[in-house]
């Protein structure tokens, strides 16, 4: 009685205070069983996939939800029959499960958290290899995977570039630099990489001088984006590119690329350019991308059916069919978002 006299003598906020911390008590517990299984639920279903697909040799878990983690990726373990796996966009760090899928051909494992690489360095089967990760400082497990056609990924501060000469089956590299803190500025790195169709290196702020690029000349595919690039002389020769871009660097003078009639797209933006001129001879061009330059005249890329950066001319548009128009209406409201 005089224990429930005290109580009655609290104020109201300590009497509300009390009467909650059960209820906090029940959340928290609740929630960290939820989490837990989550992860286990996570697991749960990779395993159930695996066990699923066994008479399959692809599979594709970019699209988990919870994202994977390194221990949830243990079930792949048994994969062992997987030539194709696609994890790209989970938390992975600890490559470690994967170490044993000597069939691979293909894996993507962009937008994880990945620093170590070394468990791949036995998967010598592997044609394509995504790796979009700007944590990876030591390349070095690449350099057995000789069979390599296609390598995406970012480079890392200190990074040894040098392995990159070592891919000489490679026909398409993506290399990306200023998240990473590591730039190219010599490419004598990818100097004997000259069976590569498709080139892209983005962002690495100190390429200027390209004089080495002449050299590829099966490129149907080049990007060289976020650079210091004026000089574009040396892309004159490469006459089977149908697509090219060079955004955001130092280019006013386009006339080197006019031979270039093969070009189906092209992407310019935020450059120093006033003359497009060089452009009109490029029948093939479907698509041009000129936000940022200081162009009146856009009469040259008339024959364009996209042009984004130009004044919206309906007239035009409407002379394409109106599909077409749509489209282009569409293109012009995605480049301003």
């Amino acid at each position: 009685m005089r224990e429930m006299r005290e109580m009655s003598d609290l104020p109201k906020s300590v009497k509300i205070a009390i009467a909650l911390v059960p209820i906090i008590l029940i959340a928290v517990v609740f929630i960290f069983v939820m989490v837990g299984l989550g992860f286990n639920r996570a697991r749960v279903h990779v395993q159930i996939i695996v066990s699923a697909v066994e008479g399959s040799t692809e599979l594709d878990l970019s699209n988990m939800r919870p994202q994977l983690r390194s221990r949830d990726i243990v079930p792949l373990r048994s994969g062992t029959h997987f030539t194709s796996l696609n994890l790209s966009g989970q938390l992975i760090n600890d490559l470690s499960p994967l170490s044993d899928l000597t069939n691979l051909t293909s894996l993507d494992l962009r937008r994880n958290l990945i620093s170590d690489i070394s468990p791949l360095s036995g998967l010598t089967n592997l044609t394509s290899l995504y790796l979009g990760s700007g944590l990876i400082m030591d390349l070095s497990p690449l350099s057995g995977l000789t069979n390599l056609a296609s390598l995406h990924l970012n480079l890392y501060r200190n990074s040894d570039k040098s392995l990159l000469l070592n891919f000489t089956n490679l026909t398409s590299l993506s290399l990306g630099g200023s998240l990473s803190g590591s730039q190219i500025s010599d490419l004598s790195v990818i100097s004997g990489l000259t069976n590569l169709t498709h080139l892209a290196l983005n962002g690495h702020s100190q390429i200027s001088d390209i004089s080495l690029i002449s050299y590829f000349t099966n490129l149907t595919s080049l990007s060289l984006s976020g650079n210091q690039i004026s000089d574009l002389s040396p892309l004159s020769g490469l006459t089977n590119l149908t697509s090219l871009s060079l955004s955001g660097n130092q280019i006013s003078d386009l006339s080197p690329l006019s031979a270039l009639t093969n070009l189906t797209s092209l992407s310019l933006e935020f450059n120093q350019i006033s003359d497009i001129s060089p452009l009109s001879d490029l029948t093939n061009l479907r698509r041009v991308r000129l936000w940022q330059n200081q162009i009146s005249d856009w009469s040259p890329v008339e024959h364009v059916l996209i042009v984004i950066g130009r004044p919206l001319n309906y007239c035009t548009l409407l002379q394409h069919g109106i599909v077409d128009a749509i489209q282009i209406l569409m293109e012009e409201y995605q480049a301003m978002e």
